[in-house]
């Protein structure tokens, strides 16, 4: 499950945010055991409690998406729920009074969750579990692997159609209808790197191996990238950097994890949609490829990187003066979150112990606070003269 937290008002990503997602939701008579980002998460039995299975917590990337992976656990002796007749089927009622009878319905519910179930607008999900009649079969004569990380389009990246007019139509490189994407991505995070695998008839390719082409060859890719254990390499001619190969989940999505290990890039583009610079250049080109298919739609994307400007710091309103014997608070950290370190060059008329300033002598009491910022923010120092009155 990929869940893309976003800012209600503005629709801007939320990066770095903690998403609890609850599972087997209470009051959900919830059923299923399933096992979530590899660890057991429930144990089947919620029966309308209002008390949720278990929540489990994961932190959006760069683009603000949060990634958890659920992997049913049903056994031979479970007997599952008949396979529907559809994938848009609402499916048999069961009795709400039995608890949720696996014979008829299993499930779970599942509501992810930033600030609360009343304040956050969310989609709250019902998995279905069923047995299939036999194994699927799917036509792969023509299949399309689009990626679905987020929304990629003329809004938020650049498409190249030059390119896809090069790669299809002047050269028979990939076939018509292979898009081309570019998009700007910080350096030194982490982006879901994740496609939808569909048939020609639009059904999910489900449980298929695919491979992604990282650094792809003949791309002159030139970013560092890692899949969090093994660094890739850069391309050399016919060589693809890396092949990462993964299994198709129910729904035909393939997720990737892409880290960038770079800690300079670009400059900032304007826009998302800028066109990349071509001076010097940092990117990772990226391609699908699914076995089998006789005609592979698939699309070529390109994280072109940027270093993200440091940000100055500030601080709030500072006393401007004291009186003798009495003590003021000093701010423990700046207006951006980190830690300030305080002290004072007036030692005759005021002493500082951590963010505490205490005024000893009539005159001036000069403070200054220092830190030397983080990834984020550029250094900071602040001094204030205070006036120590009688």
């Amino acid at each position: 499950m990929a869940y893309l937290a976003t800012n209600s008002e503005t629709g801007a990503p939320l990066v770095n945010q903690n998403v609890i997602l609850r599972v087997n939701k209470g009051y959900s008579f919830s059923n299923a055991i399933v096992k979530v980002n590899g660890s057991i998460a429930t144990n089947g039995i919620e029966r309308g409690t209002g008390v949720d299975q278990v929540r489990v917590t994961a932190r959006t990337d760069a683009s603000g998406i949060a990634i958890f992976i659920l992997e049913d656990q049903m056994t031979a002796d479970m007997a599952g729920a008949p396979e529907p007749e559809t994938l848009t089927e609402r499916g048999p009622e069961y009795d709400i009074d039995s608890g949720g009878d696996p014979m008829i319905s299993y499930y779970t519910q599942l509501m992810p969750e930033i600030m609360g179930e009343q304040t956050d607008i969310v989609d709250i999900s019902e998995i279905h579990f069923y047995r299939p009649n036999s194994e699927p079969s799917f036509d792969m004569s023509e299949v399309s692997a689009r990626m679905v990380s987020e929304t990629i389009d003329e809004t938020n990246s650049i498409r190249r159609t030059d390119l896809e007019t090069e790669f299809t139509v002047t050269n028979n490189y990939y076939p018509v209808g292979t898009r081309v994407f570019q998009k700007h991505q910080p350096v030194n995070k982490t982006a879901a790197v994740i496609y939808k695998v569909e048939d020609a008839s639009n059904t999910p390719i489900a449980n298929r191996s695919v491979s992604l082409s990282v650094n792809k060859a003949y791309s002159g890719s030139t970013a560092s990238i890692t899949n969090g254990t093994t660094p890739v390499n850069l391309p050399t001619g016919d060589a693809d950097g890396a092949l990462w190969t993964v299994n198709t989940d129910a729904f035909g999505t393939a997720y990737f994890p892409f880290t960038n290990l770079d800690s300079t890039g670009s400059d900032k583009p304007a826009t998302m949609t800028t066109p990349v610079t071509t001076v010097n250049p940092l990117y990772s080109q990226m391609y699908l490829n699914v076995t089998g298919a006789t005609v592979l739609l698939s699309d070529i994307v390109e994280f072109h990187y940027y270093t993200v400007p440091k940000v100055a710091q500030t601080v709030k309103k500072l006393p401007s003066s004291i009186k003798v014997g009495k003590s003021a608070t000093l701010p423990a950290k700046s207006a951006q979150g980190v830690t300030i370190k305080w002290s004072t060059t007036s030692k005759k008329n005021c002493k500082v112990v951590g963010t505490k300033v205490t005024a000893t002598k009539a005159g001036n009491c000069v403070v200054k606070g220092t830190n030397t910022g983080n990834a984020g923010h550029l250094p900071f120092t602040v001094t204030k003269t205070m006036t120590v009155k009688k």
